[in-house]
């Protein structure tokens, strides 16, 4: 394969900080809670798209208010992204990053929530 630049990586992760901010549930959620009415919201984990779609598009169509739908299929995968090989230096950098995500997301909506965003 072709090499890995870990370092034009890192500089990547330090050059541009949106990577992070986008994400940040810890500054995210607060204003959305605080400008919204709750029940004008759904916070559902990404992960539930993957481990069980048909769950969660009973729970988006229950939130909004309309009957469920009958025929969802998933039987292909679309837009399928291919693996990425990330050196660990890297993925330690990201980790350290988000850590105050991830103790944000256990400790706002539980460990079921944050091991369903992953």
């Amino acid at each position: 394969g072709t090499p890995v630049d870990v370092a034009g990586m890192l500089q990547m992760l330090e050059r541009q900080p949106q990577i992070f901010t986008r994400g940040a549930y810890e500054l995210q959620v607060p204003r959305w809670k605080a400008a919204i009415p709750a029940d004008r919201y759904l916070i559902l984990p990404f992960g539930a798209i993957r481990d069980r779609p048909i769950e969660l598009l009973r729970q988006v169509e229950s939130f909004i208010g309309v009957d469920p739908f009958a025929d969802y299929r998933f039987d292909k995968a679309v837009n399928k992204t291919r693996q990425a090989e990330i050196p660990e230096e890297v993925l330690t950098a990201i980790r350290e990053r988000v850590q105050g995500t991830v103790d944000y997301l256990a400790s706002e909506f539980g460990p079921d929530f944050l091991t369903a965003t992953r």
